[in-house]
């Protein structure tokens, strides 16, 4: 049941470089005047199309992952549950370092922020 298809990686890949060079280049053109980035920039500006597969792809592996576990005993709680232990601590990393890091880099916003007390 852990069969990884490259293929789908690949275009995963392919989306987020199409992503990466839509933002890098969509306002390159208005910064000079040379027409290989004039050319470069109008190609770029098809990156957004990296979004929608890059969803879509999510979605059918997503969708893959759920009919293949169907027959077994909870597989949405299984499925959730894999989901929270993905996303969650990643998120709570973020939390507390943008807690630790906001005093450093808005000095000027921390006496504002709200003290929580038991």
């Amino acid at each position: 049941m852990n069969e990884r298809a490259k293929e789908l990686d690949s275009l995963r890949g392919i989306a987020v470089i199409l992503v990466i060079a839509f933002h890098v280049f969509k306002r390159a053109a208005y910064f000079t005047k040379h027409e290989v980035l004039h050319f470069i920039s109008s190609l770029a500006n098809i990156g957004w199309l990296g979004v929608d597969v890059f969803f879509v792809l999510s979605g059918f592996l997503i969708t893959t992952i759920l009919l293949k576990t169907k027959s077994g005993n909870n597989y949405f709680k299984f499925f959730y549950a894999r989901r929270i232990l993905r996303i969650f601590p990643l998120y709570y990393v973020f939390i507390a370092v943008m807690l630790a890091l906001l005093p450093t880099l808005l000095p000027d916003y921390t006496p504002n922020m709200p003290v929580i007390t038991p």
